[in-house]
């Protein structure tokens, strides 16, 4: 259950790092995607198909990033108060970011 629960956090955390350094979607989130979204272009599939994948790929980083609030909105795990309100404020920065992207990605 440790070796479980270290995991756990442990890839939050590296997650939380990422998105609040870069802003940018982390890694192990996108690249299981990227290799579909790659195999789609290479395979020649149409646009719609591949659009489709980006647009599942983006609700499933948004959901990730939702995740990461709650948790973050709970976990002892933080420095202080002032270091929860700061990195929850960048998080929504992001994930207003993140929802345009997908509002376009749809259009």
């Amino acid at each position: 259950m440790n070796v479980l629960l270290k995991k756990f956090v442990g890839e939050n955390h590296e997650s939380l790092e990422v998105i609040t350094s870069s802003g940018e979607v982390p890694l192990s989130w996108s690249k299981p995607y990227d290799k579909k979204i790659r195999n789609l272009e290479e395979l020649g599939a149409p646009e719609h198909k591949i659009i489709k994948l980006r647009t599942k790929a983006l609700n499933k980083y948004l959901a990730k990033l939702k995740h990461l609030e709650r948790y973050l909105k709970q976990t002892n795990l933080v420095e202080d108060e002032k270091t929860r309100r700061v990195v929850l404020s960048q998080l929504q920065i992001v994930r207003q970011r993140w929802e345009e992207d997908l509002s376009r990605e749809c259009s």
